[in-house]
């Protein structure tokens, strides 16, 4: 793949309220999730299909869709998340399906999803909870658990990062019979918390791992 281009679009978020919320993954949703800021074409459909000039019964069985596999964007734009005097910033994918969701306190999610609904990039802002990513990671993980059905535990690691430290969690779990394998890091900065979450099918999770490489790639916190 050719080196993609990279637009920069500053999203400031300065939301009031008190210091408990956090910057924790939430299972993951395909509907009900909030508005999108750019709408996917939807497609419509017509009346009852016929089969050779007599009209149908209406009890045809069709066989499952089954959606094409994603690839990855031409382009990346940069995402800016200020919270608590620390400012996230990272290129995400443009032309991506976004969406965002204020969380109680101060907390607020950022949703990039492909085209075909399958990949999912998710960015978290929030209050800083723990002295240190990979403590807030192992306090959290034991709960979460729950949250994802036939969740399995990878890893959590420290990684280099900006901020005062940064750890990764990865896992997999299943959602409608197909197993997702996901990396989610953390960042804590002063009085914040951020998060970077990437989940995708575990056959197309390699494929369009380049969307999480250029994510943490260009990540900066100041």
């Amino acid at each position: 793949m050719q080196p993609a281009a990279v637009a920069t679009v500053a999203v400031a978020v300065a939301l009031l309220g008190s210091l408990t919320g956090c910057a924790r993954p939430v299972p993951e949703h395909v509907s009900g999730d909030p508005a999108p800021i750019t709408a996917a074409p939807t497609s419509s459909t017509g009346g009852p299909s016929r089969t050779a000039g007599r009209p149908s019964t209406g009890t045809t069985s069709q066989a499952p869709t089954v959606p094409p596999a994603p690839t990855l964007p031409d382009a990346y734009q940069t995402l800016s998340v200020t919270k608590l005097g620390a400012t996230l910033s990272l290129s995400v994918p443009q032309g991506w399906l976004q969406s965002r969701r204020d969380g109680p306190g101060e907390s607020v999610q950022y949703d990039f999803r492909d085209p075909t609904n399958q990949v999912l990039l998710r960015i978290l802002a929030g209050p800083r909870t723990a002295q240190t990513a990979r403590a807030g990671w192992e306090a959290y993980e034991k709960d979460a658990r729950a949250s994802f059905p036939g969740y399995r535990l990878i890893g959590i690691s420290d990684v280099i990062g900006p901020g005062d430290s940064s750890a990764d969690w990865k896992f997999s779990f299943l959602r409608d019979g197909v197993r997702r394998r996901v990396i989610d890091r953390s960042i804590v900065a002063g009085d914040a918390g951020f998060a970077v979450y990437y989940s995708a099918p575990e056959r197309f999770y390699g494929p369009m791992e380049a969307v999480w490489d250029m994510a943490v790639g260009r990540l900066t916190v100041g």
